[in-house]
């Protein structure tokens, strides 16, 4: 019998864990061994602190992978395992402009995103409707039937489900180099899901690899039962389960840890503007994160490819604001790719079958 492949995947927060499920789930347990290394692991990352609000970015290709995470996702949110993981589905209300305009005359509202035809209950606001929203007075928008992923519980699950899984080893490390890996651990493929951990890992002086700064206020609403986007993406309101998740920012280069109180009277301000009775709600907790950003001439591009010097190493980083929703789509990618190297009886589904056989909840809550 012939060796199992060994497979390092760099990263412990929703990218690394997806994309290590979508390996189990394509190999058999005795053709591959995947070991996960990462600093930190849930609560410690990033992951833990995203609100894990699912609406897909521009363009055809990511659209394509964020729906194969709804898929997922959806389906999850049906399982009677699904308020352990904290999965929820609901409606999303996306609202454009303010006090009856756009931002600036140039504004181009995104009303009709490419993902209107797939998602479930998608429709245009009627002016009727607009008017629910009297206090911030939108202009146009739209709503569909999103997906909710309260990251923390998530991320626990699966890191459950993996535990279990004689073939699956944690390490919690830092690595300098990618090179320390194939030299010593000999693994046959690693996959780099280090989010911004990637600059100390990989050279590539055509790509600017950045910390955006997220900070959002928690607090107890049990009223609000929807999501809410607003102020250009940048405002949101977001349930969990036993909360309400109030956003946000978006800073540059700023990568501390502290709360800014004006960010957090700033947040206060907009979603008190859409929502009046949430200014008297007590702050249960703020939170920071950060979001890895990946520009390539002024473009934000994610990079799920092979390494252009080592064939070995398949990289999966610079989701942004996004990580959970290109989760599951990005994992099967990579899935793609490694199946040029590693042979598989267990073939990905084609395109036109996105819904795979996704155990429930990876039969990760027993």
């Amino acid at each position: 019998m012939s060796k199992p492949y060994r497979i390092c995947i760099l990263g412990g927060g929703i990218i690394g864990l997806t994309t290590c499920c979508y390996f189990l789930k394509t190999y058999s347990s005795s053709s591959i061994t995947v070991t996960l290394i990462s600093d930190e692991f849930s609560p410690n990352i990033t992951s833990a602190v995203a609100a894990g609000y699912w609406h897909s970015p521009n363009g055809e290709h990511l659209t394509r992978l964020a729906l194969h995470s709804y898929d997922i996702f959806l389906s999850e949110s049906y399982s009677i395992k699904a308020q352990y993981a904290g999965v929820m589905s609901m409606a999303s209300y996306v609202l454009h402009g303010s006090n009856g305009k756009y931002p600036t005359p140039d504004y181009v509202p995104n009303d009709t995103p490419l993902f209107s035809s797939y998602v479930k209950h998608f429709h245009h606001l009627s002016n009727e409707e607009l008017q629910m929203f009297d206090t911030l007075k939108p202009v146009s928008g739209y709503s569909f039937t999103t997906v909710v992923v309260e990251t923390k519980k998530y991320l626990n699950c699966i890191m459950l489900y993996l535990k279990q899984k004689s073939n699956v080893k944690f390490i919690q490390k830092h690595v300098n180099n990618l090179d320390e890996l194939s030299s010593v651990d000999n693994f046959n493929l690693i996959v780099n899901c280090t989010g911004l951990g990637a600059r100390e890992l990989v050279i590539d002086d055509a790509v600017n690899l950045y910390a955006g700064r997220g900070q959002v206020v928690r607090i107890c609403a049990p009223y609000i039962k929807s999501v809410y986007l607003f102020d250009g993406g940048l405002g949101y309101i977001i349930p969990q389960t036993d909360h309400v998740i109030l956003g946000g920012s978006n800073e540059k280069n700023n990568e501390s840890k502290i709360e800014n109180p004006t960010e957090t009277i700033e947040i206060l301000r907009k979603s008190t503007k859409i929502f009046p009775s949430l200014v008297d709600h007590e702050i249960k907790e703020v939170s920071v994160g950060f979001r890895p950003i990946r520009k390539i001439n002024g473009m934000t591009t994610v990079r799920v490819e092979f390494d252009r010097e080592k064939r070995e190493v398949i990289h999966n980083y610079g989701h942004g604001a996004d990580g959970i929703t290109l989760s599951w789509g990005c994992a099967r990618q990579v899935i793609e790719l490694a199946q040029t190297l590693i042979p598989s009886s267990n073939s990905v589904q084609p395109e036109k079958k996105r819904l795979v056989e996704h155990d429930k909840l990876w039969q990760i809550v027993e």
